[in-house]
């Protein structure tokens, strides 16, 4: 069973090359939503977020937005409910026919990987 490496931290795991236009789009919506998060949203639970990576759907319709969750479920839960409006300004930023419906989803791994990499090694 072999692995399939990600090229970069916003596409997904194809098994051929992912489309060009598929990969940018993905980076454009994370560095957007990263600068909408900083500057437009006001609530204090949601403007240190930390997004891992972007998947978009291969027919641009759905954005999967990967974050490393900082508290135990508020700042996603924040950010699920501020979709509609984060959507909406993506959708003002970008040039795109179609802005992708966002969907937030807590990645974990990274911490369990972060907490045993500080244990000191005996």
């Amino acid at each position: 069973m072999s692995k399939l490496k990600l090229k970069n931290h916003c596409n997904f795991p194809y098994k051929r090359r992912a489309p060009d236009r598929i990969l940018r789009v993905a980076e454009l919506v994370r560095r957007e939503l990263l600068v909408l998060l900083q500057t437009r949203v006001r609530d204090p639970r949601i403007n240190r977020v930390v997004i891992t990576r972007v998947q978009v759907s291969s027919d641009l319709s759905l954005a999967k937005v990967y974050i490393m969750p900082a508290d135990d479920g508020q700042q996603l839960s924040s950010l699920r409910h501020a979709s509609g409006f984060l959507r909406s300004a993506l959708g003002a930023r970008l040039n795109l026919r179609l802005t992708p419906k966002l969907l937030f989803v807590g990645e974990t791994g990274f911490t369990k990987g972060g907490a045993a990499a500080i244990l000191p090694l005996e």
